[in-house]
């Protein structure tokens, strides 16, 4: 949801999304319609064996985000440069975009400092057990909130698709 939305509309959203954050915290749960996906194998690069597991990525969409997004989109709560989820945005768009702007930056003789973070499946290589023990033996996190974590981490529902 974008920011502007909420701040804008913080004095109605706030007391339901404190009453959804404290359930789900206090139960050590983490809603089980949020961690629905549907799971895509997809191989990493086109020139690999496509018999050969290991060339595949699992690529996981969310299963409310469709909903959200439709009524983000008929509502026009999309915020203007956002290119996730939306038809005919993508990466590809948002780069090009990106260097429009320095070309034109460029040709008004600024500075440009452009910073790059490539955090692509940095996620899915993180060791979860590891993640959680260290959560626990570093950070103290231990009770109802490693609870939580746990539910939020290990996915379930989780649906395969071809």
């Amino acid at each position: 949801m974008p920011t502007r939305l909420i701040k804008s509309q913080i004095d109605i959203l706030l007391p339901t999304i404190t009453k959804i954050v404290n359930a789900s915290l206090s139960s050590g749960l983490f809603p089980t319609d949020m961690k629905q996906v549907l799971l895509k194998p997809v191989l990493k690069k086109p020139s690999l064996d496509s018999e050969v597991l290991k060339n595949y990525r699992p690529i996981s969409n969310l299963q409310f985000l469709p909903k959200l997004t439709a009524h983000m989109t008929v509502n026009e709560l999309h915020e203007p440069l956002h290119s996730a989820y939306i038809a005919f945005s993508s990466t590809e768009t948002a780069l090009v975009k990106v260097q429009n702007d320095i070309r034109m930056m460029i040709d008004d003789k600024k500075a440009v400092i452009l910073v790059l973070l490539v955090l692509s499946a940095a996620f899915d290589s993180v060791d979860h057990n590891l993640l959680l023990s260290r959560m626990m033996t570093r950070f103290g996190i231990s009770g109802t909130v490693l609870t939580w974590l746990t539910s939020h981490i290990y996915l379930v529902g989780v649906k395969g698709s071809a």
